[in-house]
């Protein structure tokens, strides 16, 4: 959902969280498979027994959020 902010929204953001001038928070968290802040559910792997992972597949989030 940062993606999604005009860049000066984005860093006024970020900064409102992390700076000096915000709350100060010194982490944050990565989620893996999910997140509260994604726009779509999604999921890696919907195939029960599935314990080879030969259904897994990475979601769009994985490669635009990598630098």
């Amino acid at each position: 959902m940062l993606k999604s902010l005009p860049e000066t929204m984005a860093q006024m953001l970020i900064e409102s969280y992390f700076s000096t001038n915000g709350l100060e928070y010194s982490m944050g968290r990565v989620p893996i498979a999910g997140s509260d802040y994604s726009p779509r559910h999604y999921s890696y792997d919907d195939n029960d027994g599935d314990v080879n992972l030969t259904h897994f597949e990475l979601q769009k989030e994985d490669f635009d959020y990598k630098v």
